[in-house]
């Protein structure tokens, strides 16, 4: 038998796995070691991730405020307001005629006598000279800043320059009343007329403004004061020698003069004439001057011929309305207008004489017949700046019956409310359908 020796006693020496244990397994050394990250760097990273999270929020509130401010500015700048008002609009059937009377007081219909000064001049030959003696004549502007009421002055009428030198109108002329504005101060009517000095001579031509009194008013201080004549254009005054013209060439002269001033005459009405008027066709006339004769080059003289060129003129909303108040059921004196007064004219009827010495004309009426409700344009901005678009409808039935329908457009598109600067909003007439 044989001896069994103990595994714990064997020899160290002795070779083979059995010989190990997990004690005896070394560590290998090229195994990466763990290293504690210390506290303070642990620290700082999340610090960091901190402050980026804040930064973000920042950037992101800057953006916000920076969108608000822009779109603030925006909403400025191109706030603005379109309002597009269709008025009130009727067809009427015009009369076969109207009275018309020279400066009538308010309620009725009236016209007004509008006068333009005119020329002509022609070079005729001379034929040694003459003794001549001519007054100085010309267009003076006559003025009522005294009342509302019309004032006639007659024939002859003298007015006093500051020199002392008397100028008279040949015709007898009607000065229209002074006009109230908003505020209630007077605008002073006024007329044309032709004057004439009181002598011959030199002395008597005026070619700058000058300013006339009407000696006929001195007894009353205030009439005198505020009825007054002003005149920068009256000449043809001389005395002494002058270029001699024969009876033929200054009769030829004469007759191309007229015709030429006649065919002036209605171009400068129509050039002069006031806003919102039209003249009455067949009331022209015109009232010639003294022709002047003057030394010419060439041995020849200059002849030259003034005159005045009056004619009836009418308001053409004076004239709507008086229509107005003949056909539209209900009309309460509202401003009307015709829908497209450049589309309308007035003239003497066929068959009526008139006389620039009258009171009172018949008016006829032709071409476009349609009327128009006015309505003050600035009050409606005035009344819808600031305000919101909910009172649109409310503040624009205020302008009744003038505005039949309106609508509103606000920019930017976001805007709830008018500009508070009238200026901004802008209104739009529309025919409608």
């Amino acid at each position: 038998m044989k001896d069994v020796v103990p595994k714990s006693t064997a020899s160290s020496s002795d070779t083979g796995d059995s010989h190990r244990s997990i004690r005896n397994v070394p560590i290998p050394t090229n195994r990466r070691q763990f290293t504690p990250i210390p506290n303070e760097h642990l620290h700082k990273e999340s610090r960091g991730k901190r402050g980026m999270k804040g930064t973000f929020w920042l950037w992101a509130v800057a953006v916000v405020v920076a969108c608000f401010a822009v779109g603030l500015i925006v909403s400025n700048f191109f706030a603005g307001a379109t309002i597009t008002v269709i008025p009130r609009q009727m067809s009427v059937t015009f009369p076969p005629a109207l009275q018309a009377m020279l400066n009538a007081p308010s309620g009725v219909l009236s016209y007004q006598l509008m006068t333009t000064a005119v020329s002509a001049s022609r070079t005729v030959p001379a034929n040694g000279t003459t003794q001549v003696s001519t007054t100085a004549e010309g267009t003076m502007t006559v003025y009522n800043a005294y009342n509302t009421s019309q004032q006639k002055l007659v024939a002859n009428t003298r007015f006093k320059a500051p020199d002392g030198k008397i100028y008279r109108i040949q015709n007898a002329i009607v000065v229209p009343g002074a006009k109230k504005n908003a505020s209630g101060m007077l605008i002073p009517g006024s007329v044309q007329a032709t004057v004439f000095a009181d002598k011959p001579g030199t002395d008597y031509n005026i070619s700058s403004m000058t300013r006339f009194t009407i000696p006929g008013f001195a007894g009353d201080p205030q009439r005198y004061s505020k009825f007054y004549g002003e005149a920068s254009g009256i000449s043809g005054g001389s005395t002494g020698m002058a270029p001699a013209v024969s009876s033929a060439d200054m009769q030829t002269a004469q007759s191309a003069m007229k015709q030429e001033i006649v065919d002036k005459s209605s171009g400068a009405v129509s050039s002069n004439l006031p806003a919102g008027f039209a003249s009455v066709a067949g009331t022209l006339s015109v009232q010639y001057g003294t022709i002047s004769d003057v030394p010419a080059d060439g041995g020849n003289a200059l002849l030259t011929e003034n005159a005045t060129a009056t004619v009836a003129i009418a308001r053409t909303s004076d004239v709507a309305e008086a229509i107005a108040r003949l056909q539209v059921q209900g009309y309460n004196g509202e401003d009307v207008n015709f829908t497209d007064p450049s589309k309308v004219s007035f003239a003497l009827p066929s068959g009526t004489t008139y006389s620039s010495e009258a009171t009172t004309i018949p008016l006829s009426v032709s071409g476009e017949a349609a009327l128009s409700w006015q309505f003050d344009e600035t009050k409606l901005k005035s009344a819808l700046a600031g305000k919101d678009k909910s009172d649109f409808d409310t503040i624009v039935a205020t302008f009744s019956p003038a505005v039949a329908k309106a609508t509103a457009s606000l920019r930017p598109f976001w805007k709830s409310s008018f500009p508070t600067d009238p200026a901004r909003i802008t209104i739009v007439i529309s025919a409608g359908n």
